[in-house]
């Protein structure tokens, strides 16, 4: 059976041949000390809903070579803001087949209010208010979206509306760093539509490379996460040339884009279709002291399109492309560079043109900031510049 979860499309999102890596070659992954301590409030807090015991401050974790102390008892108790209810689902186990694709995961604390599924799911970080969620990106986060369609069409088909939100914990036990984000209140429509559009297709097509037992050095990589969370582990296996580097840069998300093309569906039916649609309720729901259900008549953008590459260049190599479109553009990034991509719409030169001004700006503005004088990184990256444009079709 394959299986997928809402991290493994994070991951596949982030860099598709990271993933492969780790979910078809199945490298071991190198787990952070974070990740432990984690998983540990995590079990304090399941116990806390379970059965109502307090957790205990004075456990204490630490790793040799380090002075710091760690308190996980702490932390979970700057996470209790809904007070413990037997009512509640915890620590609610999944693994639903939707078209094709077996999901699976496990929501950390659920209930139901007025005919609207409550979800809500524990984080720590060392600083959330810094580095959590925030609301706006909430909307489309991943493991929002699966576990509020996942609910909704498995777990609770009976009911018409979610509620999700973050719940924050600050390693260090700060209850002022604590925070809960939560997303506007989506319909079932909503949050149906919003899985079918942004996560099944990707998951399709993961589950069909898993069959494929793919090459991960066939799949697309994404340059900028080479160096994000501190390094990939998987960097030496990839190798990138510099050329390679450049060519991540500046395709963006277009070779993601064509990898998924062809697992897009449309959305299909449900037995519970036919169920009365229930409007979200009239006032916020409530849950002890803190408001748990935000309320919103608006509904979220779905289906949000992939934002356009962006190549940053010289103002020179941006005159002389004006000068061949004829028409003046009024986005800019940086002072002295200048988005080229988005001055293209409307443009009517054939589009290969286009792109080999676009690339060749973009490649040559990198390339001599990285490699200035090197002929033979000079060669590849031309060469690299054409392989772009036969992969852009034009």
């Amino acid at each position: 059976m394959i299986y997928v979860s809402a991290s493994q499309i994070d991951t596949f999102r982030q860099c598709p041949r990271k993933w492969a890596w780790q979910y078809i070659e199945h490298v071991p992954r190198e787990e952070a000390r974070a990740f432990a301590l984690g998983s540990r409030v995590h079990e304090i807090l399941e116990e806390y809903y379970i059965s109502g015991k307090a957790p205990d401050t004075k456990e204490i974790w630490s790793w040799k070579k380090e002075r710091k102390l760690f308190y996980p008892g702490a932390v979970a108790l700057t996470m209790i803001k809904i007070p413990f209810d037997p009512r509640s689902e915890v620590e609610l186990g999944f693994e639903e087949e939707v078209d094709g694709v077996t999901y699976v995961g496990k929501i950390d604390l659920n209930w139901v209010t007025a005919g609207v599924l409550e979800i809500l799911d524990h984080k720590t970080s060392s600083d959330p208010v810094k580095w959590g969620k925030t609301e706006e990106a909430l909307e489309h986060d991943t493991q929002k979206i699966v576990y509020s369609a996942i609910g909704l069409i498995k777990i609770h088909p009976e009911l018409m509306g979610v509620n999700f939100c973050l719940n924050y914990g600050c390693v260090d036990a700060k209850p002022q760093k604590s925070k809960l984000v939560c997303a506007a209140y989506a319909t079932r429509e909503e949050a149906i539509d919003l899985f079918y559009t942004e996560i099944h297709p990707i998951a399709k097509k993961m589950t069909e490379l898993k069959l494929e037992k793919k090459n991960p050095m066939e799949l697309p990589y994404n340059t900028h996460a080479c160096e994000t969370f501190g390094g990939c582990q998987h960097k030496a296996r990839c190798n990138l040339t510099a050329g390679e580097r450049v060519k991540g840069i500046i395709m963006g998300n277009i070779l993601m884009d064509q990898l998924i093309a062809k697992s897009k569906v449309p959305v299909t039916e449900t037995e519970t279709e036919e169920l009365p649609a229930v409007g979200p309720p009239d006032k916020p729901i409530t849950r002890g002291k803190l408001q748990v259900n935000k309320v919103s008549t608006s509904k979220p953008k779905l289906g949000a399109k992939t934002p356009p590459v962006v190549v940053k260049c010289p103002e020179s190599a941006y005159d002389e492309f004006k000068a061949k479109q004829g028409k003046e553009s009024t986005t800019t990034n940086a002072p002295g560079t200048t988005n080229v991509v988005n001055v293209v719409p409307g443009y009517d030169r054939p589009a290969k043109e286009i792109n080999y001004i676009k690339v060749s700006a973009g490649i040559g503005y990198l390339a001599g900031l990285a490699v200035a004088g090197n002929k033979d990184i000079t060669d590849e990256i031309n060469k690299v510049k054409n392989d772009i444009l036969d992969e852009l079709g034009n």
